[in-house]
C-alpha cells in the first residue's frame, strides 16, 4: 500500500536557480553545432563549483558528465576556454577512458546517484540510447531509467540533436 500523496512534504528545489530543479530530468535540445555541449559544460562546472551561472544562483553538487561525443582535447579545450578550474566536485567520463561512459541503467551511476544526489550529464543522448529513438514506446522505456535516478535524488540533463526533417525540427523521440 502506497502512502498518500497529501501527507508527503514536497518542496521545489533549485539546482540553477529558475532554470534547472533538482531531482529532475532536463533535455537541452537543439541543432548539431548550435552550442549544447558548450552549455552544458559551463552548467557542470558551476554546479560543481558552486559558482553562479548567468546571474543564478546554484547550489553546488557532485556532478558526472558522461560524454559519447567529443574526443579529450576538445574537452580540455572546453574546460580551460569556460575558465573551469579541476575539482574533484566534476568527473568526466568519456571514450578515452579505459571503459566507454556507462548509461542510465548501469548499478555504478544508480549507487552513485542514491549516495550522492549529483548532476549526471549525458552527451548526447543517441549515443547512450538502447531503443529505437523513432519508437515512442522504446524511447518511454529508456527514459525510465532516468526517470528512476532522479526519484533517487540526481538531477540529470540529456543533450539531444534535433532531427534533419522538417517534421523533427524540435527533438525526436
Amino acid at each position: 500500500r502506497s502512502p498518500s500523496v497529501w501527507g508527503m512534504n514536497s518542496n521545489l528545489e533549485w539546482l540553477v536557480e529558475g532554470m534547472i530543479p533538482r531531482s529532475s530530468v532536463n533535455l537541452l535540445s537543439a541543432e548539431s553545432g548550435t552550442g549544447k555541449t558548450w552549455l552544458a559544460y559551463a552548467i557542470a562546472g558551476a554546479v560543481a563549483h558552486g559558482a553562479s551561472f548567468i546571474g543564478r544562483t546554484v547550489r553546488q553538487a557532485p556532478v558526472v558528465y558522461l560524454d559519447g561525443e567529443n574526443p579529450l582535447f576538445i574537452v580540455k579545450r572546453n574546460l580551460q576556454d569556460l575558465g573551469i578550474a579541476a575539482t574533484p566536485n566534476l568527473r568526466i567520463w568519456g571514450g578515452w577512458n579505459a571503459e566507454n561512459p556507462p548509461g542510465p541503467e548501469d548499478d555504478r551511476i544508480t549507487l552513485y546517484a542514491a549516495e550522492s544526489k549529483p548532476l549526471l550529464i549525458w552527451d548526447s543522448l543517441v549515443e547512450f540510447a538502447r531503443a529505437d529513438e523513432q519508437s515512442s514506446t522504446e524511447m518511454r522505456e529508456f527514459m525510465k531509467h532516468f526517470r528512476r535516478l532522479a526519484n533517487l535524488g540526481a538531477t540529470v540533463i540529456l543533450l539531444h540533436h534535433t532531427g534533419k526533417s522538417a517534421g523533427s525540427k524540435e527533438y525526436r523521440g
